[in-house]
């Protein structure tokens, strides 16, 4: 099959409006708002394999647009971005003190690091995992290495309140902690 999109028929030969296809893949184009609110006319993939299952999940995803449900459809910002607008965010709002700020940045910029441009919905516990078995390896305590964890933590809790994700991959950190140890 070709790479351009092509239209895509029911089992009648009628078309179902929204719904295109490409390399066997199944896309829904509609007008969705991005991270600002404008709304644009985009492409999104869908899961299904098949026509009647992509219908359906066209359909599940004009709902949800309809109830404003929808996550963001966007590319998420790369971590190291984040993480820099992450410390940012915390000196200005000053809840925390001088010291415990200048602490969890050093931790942020070790994760930044770490991760560089890796997308906030790529993070896996794989990749977690690694960086505390990299900061075990630079002789890190294992307490300073809970700390690093939980700087981690603060900022993809920060991602998950911007939309940006919606599950932490660090949430499940029982195999990470026990890395650290």
């Amino acid at each position: 099959m070709s790479n351009q999109y092509h239209k895509v028929f029911d089992g009648r030969k009628r078309r179902i409006r929204g719904l295109w296809g490409r390399n066997d893949l199944f896309y829904a184009q509609a007008s969705l708002p991005d991270e600002s609110g404008v709304v644009k006319v985009r492409r999104v993939r869908l899961t299904a394999t098949t026509v009647a299952g992509a219908a359906a999940e066209l359909r599940r995803l004009m709902t949800r647009r309809e109830e404003e449900q929808l996550p963001l459809m966007t590319q998420a910002p790369k971590f190291d971005e984040y993480a820099e607008k992450y410390i940012e965010t915390q000196y200005a709002l000053g809840r925390k003190t001088l010291e415990t700020l200048k602490g969890e940045s050093r931790h942020v910029r070790f994760w930044a690091g770490h991760l560089r441009s890796t997308r906030l919905n790529r993070i896996t516990t794989t990749k977690i995992r690694n960086g505390l078995i990299r900061r075990k390896g630079d002789g890190l305590a294992p307490r300073t290495m809970n700390i690093c964890l939980i700087s981690l933590r603060n900022v993809l809790k920060m991602a998950i309140q911007d939309g940006w994700l919606k599950v932490s991959p660090a949430a499940t950190s029982s195999s990470a902690n026990s890395a650290a140890r």
